[in-house]
């Protein structure tokens, strides 16, 4: 552990950690006080609302979107355990997942919504029963991403527990949301010749976001076997 994780404030220090060898969200710095109102997220009081195209009704575990137009609707859909948190913290109530991904876009409004997120959960402004599995950035435009904002990307992202970097996928800015590939746990990966040869090369959605989805999946799948095994 480096000295600024030592130094940092750990999230919800009573709640389950997920893998032993895994730090809880925590944010490197000595205090944390929460973002003023206006960069605050807001919690749901009771239960999500399933609503058509927002996910399962009971996802193993929700998206939440720190901005608008962050691409929680894309990964709703294209990783099909997933739900849609709709911009606001789940409840942590029993009933409904408590496993939270934290989802921006890497432009500057987008990391600094994520940073304030994060902020936000290690000052204890998020209730106490969820599990945050980390942070999905994907690319606000092709190409290289600028020096100054991989920098604060790099600021943020040692504050959370994983980080996935999702690729920008051009088809998907004419694919009907109907069209878009779908995963579910369990699905393997096709390369090489054995993608070409399927019919369709769009199937599956990119391996990153197929190994995003089963490496969250297993978070959700070992919290539930310890919960009910406590």
């Amino acid at each position: 552990m480096t000295a600024a994780r030592q130094d940092s404030i750990e999230l919800h220090p009573s709640g389950p950690a997920i893998f032993p060898d895994k730090e809880r969200l925590s944010i490197p710095r000595p205090g944390a006080h929460l973002p003023s109102p206006e960069n605050r997220i807001a919690v749901w009081q009771s239960h999500i609302p399933s609503l058509p195209g927002a996910g399962p009704a009971s996802p193993l575990w929700w998206w939440l979107g720190v901005h608008g137009g962050a691409g929680v609707s894309t990964l709703t859909t294209v990783l099909t355990p997933s739900g849609d948190a709709r911009r606001m913290w789940p409840s942590g109530k029993p009933g409904q997942s408590p496993v939270v991904v934290l989802v921006a876009r890497t432009h500057l409004s987008g990391l600094r919504a994520a940073h304030n997120a994060v902020i936000q959960a290690a000052a204890g402004g998020v209730p106490g029963g969820l599990v945050i599995a980390g942070l999905v950035t994907i690319p606000d435009a092709p190409g290289k991403l600028p020096a100054d904002l991989r920098k604060y990307r790099d600021v943020v992202v040692r504050a959370v527990d994983q980080h996935w970097t999702l690729p920008w996928v051009p088809d998907w800015r004419e694919t009907p949301r109907n069209e878009l590939p779908n995963w579910r746990p369990g699905d393997v990966a096709l390369v090489g010749r054995a993608r070409r040869k399927t019919l369709n090369a769009q199937a599956q959605p990119p391996s990153e976001y197929m190994r995003c989805g089963d490496e969250i999946a297993s978070v959700a799948r070992e919290l539930a076997r310890r919960e009910r095994s406590s």
